[in-house]
């Protein structure tokens, strides 16, 4: 998404995000993060939660390059986070799944090479019409 695009947001569009941003951006801040470490409450993210809400309510235009970045880091954290997550899956779940197959000798995708046929092409069964007229 270019700024181009971004400028095309409506202004609603915009003071929501600019809404939302002015009130996560403190609560994260100073409320759930002090609270995690047991650290000492910090003022700066309610004073530039204020000055988003200001400019979210005044003059949502002004949230464009903020919008527009926020949208660029969650991209690099989605292409990030996807990767992560299909990596999980694949050694936790696809990879034991074909180890333990090859274990027991079991081959899926009947991969294995059979000299002795002279084809592995496998007829198809003849069904009846009436198998057609509602397939699901």
């Amino acid at each position: 998404m270019e700024i181009a695009a971004s400028r095309s947001l409506a202004n609603r569009e915009l003071r929501n995000f600019g809404l939302i941003l002015a009130i996560m951006f403190p609560l994260f801040f100073s409320g759930i993060l002090p609270w995690l470490f047991s650290k000492s409450i910090p003022f700066w993210p309610l004073y530039l939660g204020g000055a988003i809400l200001a400019m979210a309510v005044t003059l949502p235009k002004s949230m464009v390059p903020v919008h527009y970045l926020w949208m660029r880091i969650g991209l690099v954290l989605g292409y990030i986070n996807t990767r992560i997550i299909l990596g999980i899956v694949f050694f936790l779940v696809v990879w034991p799944i074909g180890l333990l197959a090859r274990l027991v000798g079991k081959d899926f995708m009947r991969a294995k090479i059979d000299k002795s046929l002279d084809t592995y092409k496998e007829e198809s069964e003849n069904r009846a019409i009436e198998t057609m007229k509602e397939p699901f």
